[in-house]
């Protein structure tokens, strides 16, 4: 008798091994397979047994290993279906019926991909309209975890007006479009949680390779060891205690009472509190509402300003004000509130020369609360800094209890058994791992506000998670396809702004790379909301580039961008591609959002001009020989541009190296 077939029966004999039959949730009814990819198929048996998998007219006998686990690689069925997919070992036998064989798309990223349709602007046409057969839905929960995990526990929907309505919009809009224009059945697959950074969605391996990730490795390696140090009781009663914790409700904002957001009220008796820092760290234990106070200095130069106030991410909500104003908040309302990065503005009219007083109400409802970014992310500067004028807001504050919880065995269970959703790889483990290898076509990905304070390494992390994906399928160079941050914040005033202009630039890093695709939105971008509501047009666009990379279909897929500049005396040429035509302004004004540097070194609003299809001239009556240009480059740039097929230009500098 072979010896594998000797060890796999001594093995079942000796050891409580696993003995049913389990599959990932990915294969369940009304799935969608990827028509021109082997279709992997995979599972836990009884440790050695015997499985047949079959798909239409495709199967395959596989072995489990020792430890249970099976493969199986089929031959594609022809786009269309249905089809039953058969996976059976010893008398056991799972049945999937409704399956499809067209396009599987991935939809990652954060709160932008995570918006769903009923929240966004058209949800009632949407959603009278979301009967959609040849549309199937997977959406992935919410998961984070230590280790790659294959957990995937959802299963696939059909597309019906209760499944549509709280599905990702921009994936909805771009699989319909697909769908309308292919006629293939289309599978999403949605894997997208707000707030969070590149940094969660990659795997831990591949961040290894960055001198600049080393501290954060190290913290998150050694908060790690210090959590399996700690002596923790039977993981039934952890479980069993987990279920049983409630989150607080909050009892109201009492202490705007007692005048503690007042610039005048007395603080002297509060006890020092560290931001960031956890709650966690100064009371163990303890759930609640709390309030921290900070007096700044503000220079003279500042009076008449808009000032940025940046919190970094807060858990759970805040209140903040500011000299006694509230400038912003952040609750219930908010998907994942605990991830979201605060950035308020502190209008003109509340600033003074000298003393000035922040004051935030911070409400823990259960779990770690407090502040739970980086110390960079806590800053004061004016709007329209270029971000080297700056306060850090990092230190030591004042803080006071206003109600609190004890709870110190429910919130150490809670610590010890969930990590945070922006510790480094977490995400890919527990959201993008299960996926693997599922045969996809490609991705799309909306993401980036996070690490707006962060472009010199998001533009080495983005490229790089692409390739680790891609590595990790074995299927090549799929179609990686993402949206360009929209505009947001204040309308730009000055002649050359970075903030999230620096961002997008280094998200266009990752174009270097084969079969990747942005699509440009700086035209419905919302100054007041970081959560455009228009959801259809970044989808539209994805779908173009998907139709015209992946499909080859002759269509304007593109944003113009920059394709050769030179200086001609006082003026400076500018040369774009793609025109499909000419270039034109969308509002019929005359183009703007262009900047010309001067050698003096100071940037101006220049005369742009069209002057050829695809050209357009800058000039300005201060400049005799310019020196580089820019254009859209600001959070919320005014630029007007855009080619003759409507796709809006991206903004750009010529002095970037």
């Amino acid at each position: 008798m072979n010896r594998t077939i000797i060890f796999c029966l001594s093995l079942q004999l000796s050891l409580n091994a696993y003995a049913g039959l389990d599959l990932p949730g990915m294969f369940s009814d009304h799935m969608v397979v990827q028509h021109d990819q082997p279709v992997r198929v995979w599972g836990q048996a009884a440790a050695c047994a015997e499985v047949e998998v079959s798909l239409a007219e495709a199967s395959q006998r596989v072995r489990a290993d020792a430890a249970g686990a099976w493969q199986a690689k089929l031959a594609p069925p022809p786009v269309g279906g249905p089809y039953t997919l058969r996976i059976a070992s010893g008398e056991e036998e799972r049945v999937i019926e409704d399956v499809l064989s067209g396009e599987v798309w991935i939809a990652s990223g954060q709160s932008n991909m995570e918006w769903s349709v009923k929240s966004s602007d058209g949800s009632d046409a949407a959603l009278d309209s979301a009967e959609v057969p040849g549309l199937r839905l997977f959406k992935m929960p919410r998961t984070v975890a230590h280790e790659p995990t294959d957990l995937a526990d959802a299963s696939w929907v059909l597309a019906d007006r209760g499944s549509v309505a709280d599905f990702s919009a921009v994936a909805w809009y771009f699989g319909r479009k697909l769908h309308e224009e292919t006629g293939r059945p289309v599978g999403l697959i949605q894997a997208a949680w707000g707030g969070t950074y590149v940094q969660a969605w990659m795997p831990y391996a591949t961040l290894e390779n960055f001198d600049f990730m080393q501290a954060a490795l190290d913290k998150y390696t050694s908060r790690r060891e210090s959590e399996r140090s700690t002596q923790l009781p039977d993981e039934e009663a952890l479980r069993a205690a987990l279920s049983e914790h409630r989150m607080l409700a909050d009892p109201g904002n009492r202490g705007i009472l007692s005048g503690w957001q007042l610039p005048q009220f007395d603080d002297s008796g509060w006890e020092p509190f560290p931001v960031p820092g956890k709650l966690e760290d100064v009371a163990p234990g303890t759930d609640g509402a709390f309030w921290v106070r900070r007096a700044i200095e503000i220079p003279e130069a500042w009076v008449g300003e808009d000032l940025m106030l940046s919190l970094g991410t807060i858990d759970d909500f805040d209140l903040t004000y500011f000299n006694g104003y509230a400038i912003g908040g952040t609750g219930l309302e908010v998907p994942a509130a605990y991830q979201q990065s605060r950035r308020y503005t502190v209008p003109a009219e509340r600033v003074r020369a000298g003393r000035n007083v922040i004051a935030i109400r911070v409400f823990d409802r259960y779990r770690d609360g407090g502040f739970t970014g980086e110390a960079e992310d806590l800053s004061l500067q004016p709007v329209a800094s270029d971000g080297r004028d700056r306060i850090a807001l990092a230190g030591d504050w004042l803080y006071t209890f206003e109600h609190r919880s004890v709870d110190p065995e429910g919130s150490a269970v809670l610590v010890q058994l969930q990590p945070t959703a922006n510790q480094p790889g977490v995400l890919f483990n527990g959201m993008i791992h299960p996926l693997i290898p599922y045969g996809i076509r490609g991705a799309i990905w909306y993401q980036g506000e996070s690490n707006a304070g962060q472009p010199e390494s998001y533009a080495e992390l983005f490229p790089a998670m692409i390739e680790a994906w891609r590595a990790s399928w074995g299927q090549g160079d799929f179609p990686f396809l993402y949206v360009q941050i929209a505009n947001f914040k204040d309308l730009q005033t000055e002649a050359s702004e970075g903030d999230w202009a620096l961002l997008r630039e280094a998200q266009q890093a990752a174009l270097k790379l084969p079969m990747v695709g942005e699509a440009v939105i700086l035209d419905v971008g919302e100054a007041d909301d970081i959560h455009p509501r228009d959801k259809q047009t970044p989808a539209q666009r994805l779908a173009a580039l998907a139709l015209a990379m992946v499909h080859g279909r002759e269509l304007p897929h593109q944003s113009p961008y920059l394709a050769e500049s030179t200086i001609e005396g006082a003026a400076m040429r500018l040369r774009f591609a793609p025109a499909y035509g000419a270039l034109k302004t969308r509002d019929g004004e005359p183009p703007r959002g262009f900047a010309l540097l001067g050698q003096d070194g100071v940037w101006r609003w220049a005369d742009a001009r069209i002057e050829q299809p695809d050209t357009v001239v800058l000039t300005h009556p201060g400049i005799d020989k310019p020196v580089a240009a820019r254009y859209g480059w600001a959070s919320n740039p005014t630029g007007n541009i855009n080619n003759a097929a409507g796709f809006p230009m991206s903004g750009f500098r010529t002095d970037a190296h």
